[in-house]
């Protein structure tokens, strides 16, 4: 298993090989720091900054750059809390009854100076502001997790929550590191809970698990659960819909999804392994040579012309533009009074 010690003023994790812990510190696991068999203090990948190494706009610089946190990710911090039992201790923060700097009373009391001191000495003493309208709304999220009978089984079923599996990828030496919304020993499975703005209907998932690249987290975990030895065979996510009816979709990862997701694996710690080595961490290219966009070139092999975007030019713009390219140029509509 794992254990802490202070290794110079900075406190970082101590792997026996490979293991797992439950109930280990949030703080700690974010940290990623790994003490080193010469004594040294190293990094371990997570799956969320790896996935960084993927994403269009990705680069390692990028996925090396300091983390920022939002109200939207306290939000879902909160509402994993909810649904766990485990996560973030929260206190909630009127959003009514504030002044503005004129001594009245403000209609949107968020954006007040007293709302903001408020909230910045909440996070001062560690906890986490929530707003009384996102705090109803969290409440209501998890009923709706409840209703649901194939998430509530997943979720209530044996097992154990926030799961910190740890492991070592042999063919780099790179430490690897993640962390499970809920092992459910029953199921055999690894479940992750998502929430989303947009309604979690089939489209929308399959969208978005290729957008985010949930299909490199399933691989990253499973992969991670076989070198612990914790028994699974099948990753679950639990999406849920951040505004009313707060809808509940179960949806499994398809096999080849997660087959995907392990090339994507490989690609990302050979990548990462490489900047490690080397000491550099490129960012994009500085220098690119900017084109149409895919679907535009082949639309425009199709039908021999650039297309033009619906409603963006009307008809009789068009007839203007025509004669234009072929003769003496008509007064603009505007001016033919």
């Amino acid at each position: 298993m794992l254990t802490e010690r202070l290794v110079g003023v900075k406190q970082v994790l101590l792997p026996a090989g490979v293991g797992f812990e439950l109930g280990y510190p949030e703080c700690l696991y974010h940290k990623g720091l790994v003490a080193l068999p010469d004594g040294g203090v190293g990094e371990s990948l997570s799956y969320s900054t790896a996935k960084k190494l993927l994403a269009p706009d990705g680069s390692p610089a990028k996925a090396r750059a300091p983390f920022k946190g939002s109200a939207s990710l306290d939000f879902g911090r909160v509402a994993h809390g909810m649904v766990t039992g485990v996560g973030a201790v929260v206190e909630v923060l009127p959003t009514t009854g504030w002044l503005t700097s004129k001594g009245e009373l403000a209609a949107n009391g968020a954006a007040t100076v007293g709302y903001k001191a408020a909230k910045a000495e909440i996070e001062a003493r560690g906890l986490t502001p929530v707003s009384e309208t996102d705090w109803a709304d969290i409440q209501a999220m998890q009923e709706a997790i409840l209703a649901n009978s194939e998430a509530a089984d997943l979720l209530t079923s044996e097992g154990h929550p926030e799961v910190s599996l740890f492991g070592v990828d042999e063919p780099t030496g790179t430490y690897l590191r993640g962390r499970a919304d809920y092992w459910s020993i029953q199921a055999g499975a690894l479940i992750d809970y998502k929430t989303t703005v947009k309604v979690p209907s089939a489209h929308n998932l399959e969208r978005a698990i290729w957008d985010y690249h949930y299909e490199l987290q399933a691989a990253w975990y499973l992969e991670l659960a076989g070198q612990v030895g914790i028994r699974v065979d099948r990753f679950v996510f639990v999406f849920q819909e951040k505004t009313p009816p707060f809808s509940v979709v179960v949806a499994p990862l398809a096999a080849s999804a997660v087959e995907k997701g392990r090339d994507e694996m490989r690609q990302v710690i050979d990548l990462w392994a490489d900047c490690v080595a080397s000491g550099v961490w490129p960012g994009p290219p500085n220098l690119v040579e900017v084109g149409l966009p895919a679907w535009v070139a082949g639309r425009q092999a199709a039908t021999g012309a650039v297309p033009q975007g619906a409603g963006l030019v009307d008809d009789d713009l068009a007839a203007e533009l025509a004669a234009w390219a072929e003769g003496p140029c008509p007064l603009p509509r505007n001016l033919e009074d």
